[in-house]
């Protein structure tokens, strides 16, 4: 007989999106587990004599024996139900390892002993990684003991579904930390299974629902493909219908298609998406009780999406509700759980963001601060999350610092930024963050004090920043930008050109790799001007051949984005393609949150992903960024990819215009230049006319490549004549 009725457990996954951890446990202990998988003695006989349990070999049955250790087993996990001591768990299991030696030859019987055991031993996974004792033999051993007890199980018998889905959650926990896309596969087949189990009108179909769009979800989170977002919003829907007004499982399905529907507003920007998001979760709280489990996370949940829509709308009343709600979350939770600090840090960056639209009242740059000091006094000394809360600290003290000229908050911060790059392990991402910002306090504190060893602490700080693998390549371009814009205002032509050359040297992973086209069309807007700077910047510096590298770069990747030239990884075989892609993918957009913080980030818009990563996310993305190196190399040495991406060398395109000479003309805001290029020399000369006649006699002959006008055409050539040609060969 079943060692305690299966519906007294949740079917759910409790490592799920957003606060479905909480809403999910909660609305599925009796409600909406499988109505027919508490069974009679009688029942749980198996007409399948089949298959067998090979790993136990031949036992003896002794009933009473048997009934004995299940009533322990189950004392024991009552027990640990009421006082969540490990121990009383560890109890429980042992106790069913030592029925199994007694267990019935009955199949079905076994296999629910070995399905409880194997349920069991999930939850023990859970317990230890939720308590930072992570171990992934716990969960392997539950992995194997799931499919023991699926194999015994006839295939007609009425508790496959529940099976299946509590087999699938343990698979879909060890993708999250092992980031095996086979265990997700595998996870997406299992429930798909489960729900053609349950057709429509079964009382459990809507769980399946659920489980399923939540692997989806999981899915499109690895890969980015939007078509996985889409199906876990159907699914969802679908279930929420199964749900109407008044069901009592219902917070569930509001929850988990508001979080499918923010993280595709956060893909395409669709405002309708968000308003639902925003409407679903307002139903959420108003149909949950006040002492609702996890009000403080629906609460985060809706601030997070009226943030989003006021980052849209800049209305007020956006942010202002954000606000009230992340103040009513604060108050809301009765202790101090491990994400205090969490709640803190986004009410101290809901404060920042009214500063800024404020900033005339400094009311809400302190209110910032005070929230981001009391984050720190919920952390430990040295850590990685501590170093994150230190360098948001340090930022909003710079910004006090550039109105009040108080010199003591700029030292202050400063001091925070070099404490958190200590804290730092090799290789975090969030260390380039800090470089950035530690490089705005000494720019800021040069700018008042004149002192110059501020100004190469902030010049260096910014050329690590921007140099550090580990970072995103979005943060690193961005950065670079920040860098030549001081190196312009302070410094002499070769650091403008080292900085203007980073940023160059990046456009080709955000062009051909950044998946979301909205991203990667806000990153680019201003390549041109970035492409023209790096040129100007290297004939000023007499590189005539860096300029013409720097130059060839952008014409291809600008060809590219207006769809004129292929992206180079469709020529690359497939998997070495998609590898690259999929890579990419996981560093700029951080990665699944598995831990004790996931109720509070899932798609959350004013705290950085990558700031509460653990040990094991962080060491993956190393590992994810060494094998992206080696990837890009296998790709160069491919006959025609020696140069992906990255400039081609100047020796590389002589070889391709070997029929010279061949003149580039070079257009930015300090002058226009050409670019003698010889077969055995290349010289830059300076032209006469203005950047905008250099435009306009481009735009010309474009008019004329579409509409013939031989006045016009005649009328070109002469200014060209003048104003370039003649100079050239001068």
């Amino acid at each position: 007989m079943d060692p305690w009725p299966l519906d007294s457990d949740p079917e759910t996954d409790s490592q799920s999106r957003g606060s479905r951890d909480g809403d999910e446990a909660d609305d599925e202990g009796l409600a909406d587990s499988d109505s027919s998988s508490s069974s009679s003695w009688s029942e749980l006989k198996s007409p399948d004599q089949s298959s067998s349990d090979d790993e136990l070999g031949d036992v003896d049955f002794h009933e009473e024996e048997f009934l004995g250790i299940l009533a322990l087993a189950r004392a024991a996990r009552e027990l640990y139900a009421t006082s969540g001591q490990l121990s009383d768990l560890e109890d429980c299991i042992a106790y069913l390892w030592d029925a199994l030696t007694v267990a019935p030859h009955d199949n079905v019987a076994r296999a629910d002993v070995l399905h409880t055991l194997a349920y069991d031993l999930y939850v023990r996974f859970q317990d230890m990684s939720d308590n930072g004792a992570l171990s992934i033999e716990e969960l392997n051993e539950s992995i194997h003991t799931h499919r023991r007890a699926l194999r015994l199980l006839p295939v007609t018998h009425s508790s496959r579904a529940i099976y299946m889905s509590r087999l699938a959650i343990a698979l879909r926990a060890r993708f999250l930390h092992s980031k095996r896309t086979k265990d997700l596969e595998e996870c997406i087949s299992f429930h798909r299974h489960a729900l053609a189990l349950r057709p429509t009108g079964h009382p459990d179909r809507s769980q399946s629902l659920l489980n399923l769009a939540n692997a989806y979800w999981t899915y499109f989170e690895h890969r980015g493909d939007l078509g996985d977002l889409d199906e876990a919003v159907k699914l969802d829907r679908e279930a929420l219908e199964l749900r109407p007004p008044g069901h009592p499982n219902r917070v569930a399905a509001l929850n988990s298609l508001a979080t499918d529907l923010g993280s595709r507003f956060s893909r395409t920007g669709s405002i309708a998406d968000l308003n639902q998001a925003i409407d679903l979760q307002r139903e959420l709280l108003q149909v949950s009780p006040r002492n609702y489990p996890d009000r403080d996370v629906a609460l985060h949940n809706l601030a997070s999406y009226l943030f989003l829509r006021y980052n849209v709308s800049h209305q007020l009343d956006d942010l202002e509700t954000a606000i009230h709600l992340a103040e009513e979350e604060l108050v809301s939770v009765l202790d101090r759980p491990p994400e205090f600090h969490v709640m803190l840090q986004i009410l101290a960056e809901l404060y920042l963001a009214h500063f800024f639209q404020d900033s005339e009242d400094p009311r809400y740059l302190k209110d910032a601060i005070r929230s981001y000091r009391r984050c720190l006094e919920y952390l430990p000394d040295i850590c990685s999350h501590r170093a994150n809360a230190q360098t948001r600290l340090a930022y909003a003290l710079t910004m006090q610092f550039r109105r009040g000229k108080e010199v003591a908050d700029i030292s202050e911060a400063i001091e925070l930024l070099s404490q958190a790059l200590a804290m730092y392990p090799a290789g975090h991402p969030c260390c380039v963050n800090a470089l950035r910002a530690l490089a705005l306090a000494y720019q800021a504190r040069f700018e008042h004090l004149h002192d110059r060893k501020d100004l190469d602490e902030a010049l260096s700080n910014y050329a690590a920043a921007v140099r550090n693998p580990y970072g995103r390549t979005q943060d690193r371009y961005e950065y670079a930008q920040e860098w030549a814009g001081v190196a312009e205002r302070y410094c002499g032509i070769q650091q403008q050109l080292d900085a203007h050359t980073c940023a160059v040297a990046l456009l080709p992973r955000i062009a051909y790799l950044e998946k979301d086209s909205r991203t990667r069309s806000r990153l680019l807007r201003n390549m041109l001007d970035v492409v023209q700077n790096a040129v100007s910047c290297a004939l000023a510096a007499s590189q005539p051949e860096r300029a013409v590298e720097l130059m060839e770069e952008g014409s291809v990747i600008r060809l590219f984005t207006s769809l004129e030239h292929p992206n180079p990884l469709d020529q690359l075989p497939n998997h070495l393609s998609q590898r690259l892609l999929q890579i990419s993918h996981e560093l700029e957009n951080g990665c699944l949150f598995s831990g004790q913080f996931a109720s509070l980030l899932s798609g959350i818009p004013f705290i950085d992903r990558l700031d509460l990563l653990d040990d094991h996310t962080i060491s993956n993305r190393q590992h994810l960024v060494d094998e992206f190196g080696k990837l890009v190399d296998a790709a160069r040495k491919i006959p025609g990819f020696s140069d992906f991406l990255r400039p081609k060398a100047f020796s590389t395109l002589l070889d391709g215009w070997a029929y010279g000479p061949i003149v580039l003309l070079v257009s930015s805001r300090q002058c226009c230049a050409g670019i003698v290029i010889m077969s055995a020399s290349v010289n830059a000369v300076r032209l006469p006319l203005s950047p905008r006649s250099l435009e306009q006699l481009v735009a010309g002959f474009k008019e004329l490549a579409l509409v013939s006008n031989e006045n016009r055409y005649g009328t070109l050539l002469g200014q060209l004549w003048r104003e370039v040609e003649r100079e050239l060969c001068e």
